[in-house]
């Protein structure tokens, strides 16, 4: 069954997350495909609570999903999230290369263009996932960013692309909830690095480098080590190729 998207646009907001944190804590009635779109984002923030720049003319978008108890592995929904942006985004631009790196970053020609936050809330009967995106539709705030933009043959339309997204969003997640995570493991490996890529990646104040291997079923990344020549599964990290 496909998601019942139901938007409210704001010119401004600090943060489309936690205007939607906010809307779930004081009402009950607040339904899966409830989403928050702002044109412009004051206060937005990554993983680990990075600062996310928010200019006026890029997409701020956060909505909410209420999968099944047994299906809620936040990396697999990172995962389908950028796999479905992918999609979207290769309907509206022409660039010789789009990767999804692990576990949130989608990246154009090696720059960032677009960053997933997953968060989750919930209680015994009902877990609710908040996803939250920011993508860089008109501008690339960092020397390391990229614009869609940049690449597109006419100027992209927020609503028109953010409904577009949804669109793909729910048919990949209606998808998920039927199928399982496996189609979406092996889109994954068609739209990330190759196999063997040298990496690092951050885990806290530890340093881990190696080569990718693969991501498990639960979406956790498969590295091989340098130093110890074993595989090890990683289960929250910011990754860099090497």
């Amino acid at each position: 069954m496909s998601i019942d998207w139901q938007i409210k646009t704001f010119d401004t907001l600090p943060s489309t997350q936690d205007t939607l944190k906010d809307l779930i804590s004081r009402s009950s009635d607040i339904k899966e495909g409830m989403a928050i779109l702002a044109y412009l984002q004051t206060g937005g923030y990554g993983r680990h609570n990075r600062k996310w720049q928010g200019d006026k003319g890029n997409l701020y978008l956060s909505f909410l999903i209420t999968p099944p108890k047994d299906k809620s592995p936040a990396a697999q929904i990172s995962i389908i999230t950028g796999i479905s942006l992918i999609k979207t985004i290769k309907d509206y631009i022409d660039a010789p290369e789009i990767k999804l790196k692990w576990p949130n970053d989608v990246m154009i020609d090696s720059k960032k263009c677009a960053g997933i936050l997953v968060e989750s809330t919930g209680d015994n009967s009902k877990t609710h996932m908040l996803v939250g995106l920011g993508v860089n539709i008109a501008h690339a705030p960092l020397a390391i960013s990229s614009s869609l933009n940049a690449y597109a043959s006419e100027k992209i339309e927020i609503k028109q692309f953010t409904n577009h997204f949804l669109s793909t969003f729910s048919d990949d997640y209606t998808r998920w909830t039927t199928e399982g995570f496996q189609p979406f493991r092996d889109q994954f490996i068609n739209l990330t690095y190759d196999k063997k890529t040298a990496i690092s990646v951050n885990v806290g104040s530890n340093q881990i480098t190696g080569a990718f291997i693969d991501i498990d079923n639960d979406g956790n990344l498969e590295i091989m080590c340098n130093d110890t020549q074993t595989i090890q599964k990683i289960t929250s990290g910011e990754v860099f190729v090497m």
